[in-house]
């Protein structure tokens, strides 16, 4: 489940620097310090201690097509420790990415329409890519083949022509607030008890995603004329974009001042939300059910 981390060790750290490819020397007024790389780590050095950033899984696995189980990530750490000489289990670790691979039918991008809004949160899309930030944590979900093609690396012959969607929960910041404990420390991450609440959190911030239905006109059902003006409305939605475009045109206007009143775009969002969610005209996307049957899988096999 892990990728990349950051992780700072305290103490004396400058008899690393030997071990180290790229070494460079950097005075900024007063501060003297040491960068270099450790394979694909980066790592800078300081009389306080030492830096180290990047993806623990390429470093360990030689690339991060796979991701680290929590027996994984205590031999990387241990390894990591040996390669150094310093007690990186005792390091803090200000930054993880939590992410699992899934080979999906359908290609990564068909997906995204059906992932809707995210409270506080912003949804965006780049390229292949659908993105929910607020700063402290980025929830990513990607084509992990397109990446990796793009990156110019090889693709194993055995997902050749796969579908392959990574949902990735970044950590950014504040890991000891996430996670209620005073401090995050390396050694914790292959801790079974952390590491089963990790994947939980990791679930629990996909659950949080709207995630939008289809139009489902039913020909049995007996309509009242509200429900026949709800399917045109419906109609005009799924015309336009869908629930997330007529979002992004609710703040648009709501940016332009056109709302009479402010609460009055969150109240219209309110509604078609409501309307979109309707038992009787819509029902869930098979696609949404096929992911939330693997997200479920990878809580279900822990370990």
């Amino acid at each position: 489940m892990y990728d990349s981390l950051t992780l700072w060790h305290r103490g004396a750290s400058m008899e690393v620097a030997p071990l180290l490819s790229r070494v460079a020397e950097h005075q900024r007024g007063d501060s003297y310090y040491i960068t270099g790389d450790l394979q694909n780590l980066n790592v800078v050095l300081t009389d306080q201690g030492a830096s180290i950033k990047g993806s623990l899984a390429k470093w360990f696995l030689n690339d991060n097509m796979q991701t680290l189980t929590r027996s994984d990530t205590q031999r990387a750490i241990e390894q990591l420790s040996d390669t150094l000489h310093l007690p990186i289990q005792q390091a803090k670790v200000t930054r993880t990415d939590i992410a699992h691979n899934f080979i999906m039918d359908k290609k990564p991008v068909v997906y995204y329409p059906y992932l809707g809004d995210c409270q506080h949160f912003k949804r965006f899309t780049k390229s292949t890519s659908l993105y929910y930030e607020n700063g402290n944590k980025t929830k990513l979900f990607y084509d992990k083949i397109a990446e990796v093609k793009f990156r110019g690396v090889q693709v194993h012959d055995i997902l050749q022509n796969q579908n392959l969607l990574r949902f990735e929960l970044r950590f950014m910041q504040r890991l000891d607030k996430a996670f209620n404990v005073p401090e995050v420390k390396a050694q914790m991450l292959y801790d079974e008890t952390f590491y089963m609440g990790i994947i939980d959190k990791w679930v629990s911030e996909y659950k949080t995603i709207n995630k939008l239905t289809k139009m489902a006109f039913k020909e049995s059902v007996q309509l009242e004329p509200k429900d026949f003006m709800n399917q045109i409305l419906l109609q005009s939605i799924n015309s336009l974009g869908g629930q997330t475009q007529i979002f992004e045109l609710i703040e648009e206007a709501r940016k332009r001042g056109q709302f009479k009143r402010p609460e009055y775009a969150s109240r219209t969002k309110a509604m078609i939300k409501d309307l979109c969610q309707l038992d009787t005209l819509t029902e869930p996307s098979e696609l949404v059910q096929e992911l939330d049957k693997k997200i479920k899988q990878v809580q279900t096999y822990y370990r």
